[in-house]
């Protein structure tokens, strides 16, 4: 493409373009497929430099590789000026102290002015390229999408295999495969396209650019029962370590129990640790490896989990995740490179209706509980074999079939979210005003619960007893200044346990000492699930919820306050379909007042259109929920002279309108 060619094109074309601070001229990545199912790319990317802006930002984060798979190899960086190159930019090392994962390269680029073009040429080579045999000539696959981080005029990519493939792409037309000699070729090319900026809890760059997908294998089937093969020679158990694995559990126990019993043992045992170099990246480690060395990562703790239970004869499978922030993949051309996570899944009807999920890099997590960010993933089930199995206890267990995620999807099944209800947050509280040796006293007794995704944090928050005290004392000191913690209590310490409760009792010298910073915890609903004003692409929520605070404040019937405000008997609520809904209700007696409010979110999703909407509702939300703290916090701060006599609801009630 020559200069005056691409230069009219910028001039004429989206305004994404014309306004960018650096252009893409013409990026190109040429994939080459041996027969040995091992992969060599060559990257060559050209840069307009439009803005003196970009001339400083240009060669950060602008170059990422895959250090799992790859060795980075610099070709050149050649800068032109007025058709003459004039100078070169150096490769200074990875950008980050890490050997695997996805990896970016610190590129500088001395003297670089607007107008200039950057021409760039690297390689990527297999990593540790004799270990990848064992895939028996097969290509484990890729997803590449065409955006990047510029705006973009032209992006193509080429793939040469000398193994059949099986290809798909997205936001694209299927390209015509070419034989050249013994390579089979594919070829795409998209542009112009805009930069990709990712929103938080916003899209990946698959839900929002096209992409492709190509492997050697079709489906994602069979991909599972090749994968499960390859497992196959890594789950050797020494016979002392399976004699020591099956003594654990009695043979007596029920799936339920075993389950508990061996997830429980190897919580306290397992401490995860990432690697991700070289094979290992797409390949665990054995089981008794693992064991031993006390430490793994997600698939190494999940084949781990996963053999032992087979060995106790419940039907455990290994569940390979594509996590929502990895974004949309492809129904064929099946890749290992789809995944990002690792857990195990143990089939409903073992231990009761629904399937069970575990996670073992989140050994809090122990009830049947998921981490948020593995609700709503894609999974891949790979079936596990284990020889000379310990006799089932289960006489009606079946073999795992696989239940089909979306149409023309066979091979794949979708974690589920956790209920609102499931995922409950409860706060009472019972403030009691009481008279003890002519003195005033402010009794304070709260009564928490938490269940679901909230338990393990507040568990580790007020689990321990020394922690308990500091963050209770804590808390009393914003909500009630002056006063004393006297007891704690709790249940459901078990990181196995669905709900953690708290109980805590104090007192405090009324009138307070001084003024409330928060009269009790105030709503910020809004600034939690809409936390910007207006937003381009979707938002993913992390988890359904729900919360309940219940207030009851009560007093002697003798308890004089002049001025004290009215109440009368108030409910509201709003729901909003397919979002959340919240609700208050207050009530009052001679010598009590109640107020209950409830919020629910039971989203996953907001598209950018409902987004405003959606923000409205919450603000709103907020804003009712807060307006019943006021009166409350007058009334119990600033009472005024206290006397004893009839208590004056009568005379109180006719100002409650003006509320």
């Amino acid at each position: 493409m020559h200069r005056q060619v691409w230069s009219r094109q910028i001039s004429t074309g989206p305004a994404y373009l014309r306004q960018a601070n650096i252009v893409e001229i013409d990026r190109i990545r040429l994939d080459q497929v041996n027969s040995q199912g091992l992969d060599r790319e060559a990257v060559q990317r050209i840069f307009y430099i439009a803005t003196g802006q970009g001339a400083r930002e240009f060669g950060e984060g602008d170059v990422w590789y895959d250090a799992a798979r790859e060795h980075f190899h610099w070709g050149y960086a050649h800068i032109y000026r007025d058709d003459r190159m004039v100078g070169q930019g150096r490769d200074d090392g990875a950008g980050q102290p890490a050997t695997s994962g996805i990896q970016d390269r610190k590129m500088a680029f001395p003297g670089l002015q607007p107008g200039d073009i950057v021409s760039l040429m690297y390689w990527l080579t297999p990593r540790a390229a004799r270990a990848w045999r064992i895939w028996g000539r097969k290509y484990i696959g890729d997803i590449y999408a065409l955006r990047g981080n510029h705006a973009m005029l032209r992006s193509r990519l080429v793939v040469q295999s000398r193994l059949p493939l099986f290809v798909a792409q997205s936001r694209l037309p299927a390209p015509r495969s070419v034989q050249q000699g013994r390579n089979e070729v594919w070829a795409w090319q998209a542009g112009p396209l805009p930069a990709f900026y990712s929103e938080p809890h916003g899209p990946s760059i698959t839900d929002r650019s096209p992409y492709v997908q190509w492997s050697s294998f079709s489906g994602w089937r069979e991909l599972s029962q090749w994968y499960s093969r390859r497992l196959q020679t890594r789950i050797l158990i020494p016979s002392g370590l399976r004699k020591r694995w099956l003594q654990l559990a009695p043979p007596g126990a029920t799936p339920r129990e075993t389950v508990q019993k061996v997830w429980r043992a190897l919580a306290r045992r397992l401490y995860y640790y990432g690697d991700e170099v070289g094979i290992h990246a797409f390949l665990p480690a054995s089981p008794g490896q693992v064991f031993y060395a006390r430490r793994g990562d997600c698939k190494d703790g999940a084949l781990l989990l996963s053999t032992w239970l087979r060995l106790e004869g419940v039907p455990a499978e290994l569940a390979m995740l594509r996590t929502r922030r990895m974004g949309a993949m492809a129904n064929a051309a099946a890749t290992l490179a789809a995944f990002d996570h690792a857990i195990v899944y143990i089939p409903a009807g073992i231990m009761g209706r629904h399937a069970r999920w575990i996670d073992t890099t989140a050994p809090e997590f122990q009830s049947r509980t998921l981490p948020p960010s593995d609700q709503g993933a894609i999974a891949m089930l790979v079936p596990i074999h284990v020889t000379r199995i310990k006799a089932a206890r289960m006489p009606h267990m079946q073999p795992v079939e696989f239940h089909p995620f979306a149409p023309g999807t066979p091979g794949l099944i979708q974690v589920p979210y956790a209920s609102s209800a499931y995922n409950l947050a409860r706060r009472n509280f019972h403030l009691k005003f009481k008279r003890i040796h002519g003195a005033w006293q402010l009794r304070i007794l709260g009564q928490w619960s938490f269940r679901g995704a909230e338990a393990p944090a507040m568990r580790s928050r007020y689990g321990a007893p020394q922690r308990r005290q500091e963050n209770l004392n804590y808390w009393l000191a914003r909500n009630f200044p002056g006063a004393r913690l006297l007891s704690t209590a709790t249940q459901g310490l078990a990181a196995d346990a669905s709900t953690f409760r708290l109980r805590f009792f104090a007192t405090a010298a009324w009138p307070l000492a001084q003024k409330w910073h928060a009269p009790w915890a105030k709503w910020h609903v809004a600034r939690q699930l809409a936390f910007t004003a207006r937003r381009r692409a979707r938002l993913r929520l992390v988890s359904r919820w729900r919360r309940q605070d219940a207030w009851k404040v009560t007093w002697p019937a003798t308890f004089q306050v002049p001025g004290l405000p009215a109440c009368l008997p108030t409910a509201a609520r709003a729901q909003f379909p397919e979002v959340g809904s919240w609700k208050l209700r207050e009530t009052c007696r001679q010598s009590s007042w109640r107020i209950m409010m409830q919020v629910t979110q039971s989203a996953t999703s907001i598209s950018a259109p409902e987004y405003m909407q959606f923000r409205r509702f919450w603000l709103q939300a907020d804003l009712r929920l807060n307006t019943l703290r006021p009166a409350m916090a007058q009334k119990i701060q600033n009472p005024g002279p206290v006397t004893a006599g009839p208590a004056p609801m009568e005379a109180a009630a006719k100002a409650t309108a003006a509320r």
